[in-house]
């Protein structure tokens, strides 16, 4: 089992995403190569507007776990989470495909935190705006994909090719409307 949990709904403004990771190696793994959302307005399993979160500092990340530092954490994962500086966006609206601020102007929002069950859990806010018009949306039939990043650190039985991303991955369509859901709380009206 891959022990992942995920939700994906939206509102008149938004689009949530809420990720709930019980095993700690594919924690590790979509904290330090995060978790892919895209949506396809096509209804098509193509390239379409994209975040991914978290994106991790490496250098930042060294720093904090380095056996210098009296104040690294004893859980790798919260050093890791320590380290996240941005949200990844790709073919969304305007911007420019790159990394933004966590803080941005954009009302893209992510967050990610360990729960009381030891669970990683991951949420992210996408305004509706930046993936296409509300009115054409409503036409349209949507398919998604999320993803946690990287390849699979399982070791493939002799003779077999490992293949990249495909742990935790899930797609689908997603025909409409919606109510905000998750499990951390939500990001409310913020």
């Amino acid at each position: 089992a891959q022990k992942l949990n995920y939700e994906i709904r939206n509102d008149d403004q938004y689009f949530f995403v809420a990720v709930r990771i019980l095993d700690q190696q594919r924690q590790m793994q979509a904290i330090t190569q995060g978790i892919s959302f895209m949506l396809n307005t096509e209804g098509k399993k193509k390239n379409g507007p994209a975040i991914v979160y978290p994106v991790v500092d490496r250098i930042a990340f060294r720093s904090t776990m380095s056996a210098e530092n009296d104040n690294r954490p004893e859980d790798m994962r919260q050093g890791a989470l320590q380290s996240v500086r941005g949200i990844q966006v790709m073919l969304l609206g305007n911007l420019p495909d790159g990394l933004i601020s966590l803080d941005n102007q954009y009302g893209v929002r992510a967050r990610a935190s360990i729960d009381q069950d030891d669970a990683l859990c991951i949420e992210m806010r996408l305004p509706i705006g930046l993936v296409g018009s509300r009115s054409a949306l409503e036409q349209a039939r949507l398919a998604y994909n999320l993803k946690i990043n990287g390849r699979s650190a399982l070791v493939p039985r002799q003779g077999q090719i490992p293949q990249a991303g495909r742990m935790g991955q899930g797609s689908g369509s997603y025909p409409g409307a919606g109510s905000r859901g998750g499990y951390g709380g939500g990001f409310g009206n913020a």
